[in-house]
C-alpha cells in the first residue's frame, strides 16, 4: 500500500497538469483536493474483516 501511495504522489503534479491542458480544469482540481491513500486503513477494519465468515 505504501508503494501505491507513493507512485500516486509522485504522479500528482503530472496529472493534475495533463487534465488542465486538456481542458479538464473541474477533474484538475477535484484530484488536487483529494487526499491521499490512508495506510492504516487495513488496521481499522482488522476487527471487521478478521469476524467475517471464509470465502466472504
Amino acid at each position: 500500500m505504501a508503494q501505491l501511495r507513493d507512485f500516486v504522489q509522485g504522479q500528482r503534479a503530472e496529472v493534475i497538469a495533463l487534465l488542465e491542458e486538456n481542458d479538464q480544469p473541474v477533474l484538475a482540481d477535484v484530484y488536487r483536493r483529494a487526499p491521499m491513500p490512508d495506510l492504516g486503513l487495513a488496521k481499522k477494519f482488522a476487527p471487521y474483516f478478521d469476524s467475517a465468515p471464509a470465502g466472504q
